[in-house]
């Protein structure tokens, strides 16, 4: 069952065009993985599918409703759709627990102390109910992406987008958060991850899709696009990416 549906969505920045007539459907429960280079869309696409940005053409369709027509209210969509950042974007002067039951409180309506039972519920999750006291200044990088992950699943969200979670931190700790999204998947999550961890990509996603200057040029299982992939643009960048030397 199709949970998103972008069509020939377009995006640019001044006369830089970042999306070029982009589409593609997300089913329920499943996790594709958004591959390409810097500069190639991925981020742009994420954030205007959280209505971040506004879309110059095209349509996002969430359930077939339209949520891209002007004037849409942007928390309704957020209420629905998570997203994580690759610079966390966690509150510095809030404890964990308020980073996780603020919105819960603010923007749900949910009554305070049902926010810190489900905030307690996915800290123990994620290993991390010894920290809900603790400011994020005080955690390392990959305690505050978990935290960061942990705050949009607290708004319980039907999809959730990760953009580049693992670039920001250091090598020993980017297996420690994707744990978390493996872990996200296996519950059934339905995710759009953009990521440069090729390996993961290969492993956890059901489909993988590669853009490159702002076009998608092709999307297919991830053995599919990592042994055979139809477009040489894609093989050109695997190249890269998995042998660089």
């Amino acid at each position: 069952m199709t949970k998103l549906s972008i069509r020939n969505l377009r995006k640019s920045f001044g006369a830089l065009e970042v999306c070029k007539g982009i589409s593609l459907d997300l089913a329920k429960s499943e996790l594709i993985c958004l591959i390409g280079g810097s500069g190639s869309g991925k981020s742009t696409l994420l954030r205007c599918l959280n209505l971040l940005e506004h879309i110059d053409d095209g349509e996002i369709l969430l359930d077939g409703e339209d949520i891209s027509v002007p004037g849409y209210d942007p928390e309704r969509v957020r209420r629905r759709i998570g997203m994580v950042f690759q610079s966390y974007n966690l509150f510095p002067h809030m404890s964990v627990l308020k980073n996780l039951t603020l919105a819960q409180t603010r923007i749900r309506k949910t009554p305070p102390a049902e926010a810190k039972d489900l905030a307690m519920e996915l800290l123990l999750r994620f290993g991390l109910a010894d920290k809900a006291e603790t400011y994020p200044d005080k955690l390392s990088g990959g305690q505050q992406q978990r935290v960061a992950i942990a705050r949009a699943l607290a708004m319980e969200p039907e999809i959730l987008l990760l953009d580049e979670i693992t670039s920001a931190l250091d090598p020993e700790l980017v297996g420690e958060v994707l744990r978390v999204v493996r872990d996200l998947k296996a519950q059934g999550i339905t995710m759009l991850l953009a990521t440069h961890e090729m390996g993961f990509a290969r492993s956890v996603a059901d489909r993988v899709a590669f853009l490159s200057g702002g076009s998608l040029l092709e999307v297919a299982p991830p053995e599919k696009i990592f042994t055979q992939p139809d477009h040489e643009q894609t093989r050109q960048f695997l190249k890269r990416v998995l042998d660089p030397i």
